[in-house]
């Protein structure tokens, strides 16, 4: 018997996190919104205690693109496995009744590239997400009760004022900006 279920990934609209969905601009920070839902069996809070999702970071790539925006020349800035563990934090989750949903925004903080002055910058960033619990029979704690759930993130940002070295940055999300299920190749900067 299934004990949990991936059933939505929202990016637009309301969930019941309550939190922001679609695209975040706080401070320096340029960000996607989402919220993962997770259907719980009817029996699961009977057979598991301390019900709880958690999340990897996969594979995750910082384009950067030197000179005009058509023409110019992308680099790789970071690229790599992922941090890891990524648990979502206690206030982005919602656990009652039959669904465990959580809330996550990730992107990157421009703030990190004025040394840099990129005129565009394209940050693909990968995830699954889960349901884990520890049986009330004893046995292994923190047990994976669903199949993960494969999920991107991608910031794809143009700095219209790059070209003049005293101004600041004006970054506006560009074609190719998304999140969804499913995993995106980081290895390649986007086609434009």
């Amino acid at each position: 018997m299934t004990t949990a279920t991936f059933s939505k990934f929202l990016n637009q609209g309301a969930g019941v996190t309550g939190r922001q969905l679609g695209p975040i601009k706080i401070l320096t920070f340029i960000q996607n919104g989402v919220e993962l839902q997770f259907s719980l069996a009817a029996d699961a809070r009977t057979r598991y205690r301390n019900l709880k999702p958690l999340q990897w970071a996969g594979t995750e790539a910082i384009w950067l693109k030197d000179g005009p925006l058509l023409g110019g020349k992308w680099r790789v800035y970071r690229n790599g496995p992922g941090t890891g563990s990524d648990n979502p934090e206690p206030a982005n989750i919602v656990n009652k009744g039959n669904m465990i949903a959580y809330w996550d925004s990730p992107g990157p903080n421009v703030a990190s590239f004025l040394g840099a002055n990129p005129s565009q910058i394209y940050v693909v960033q990968n995830f699954t997400g889960w349901i884990a619990g520890d049986s009330v029979h004893g046995g292994t704690r923190g047990e994976r009760l669903c199949d993960v759930a494969a999920w991107h993130s991608v910031v794809n940002i143009a700095n219209s004022s790059w070209g003049t070295s005293a101004s600041v940055p004006t970054w506006q999300r560009v074609h190719g900006d998304r999140s969804g299920t499913g995993w995106v190749d980081p290895s390649k900067p986007p086609a434009l």
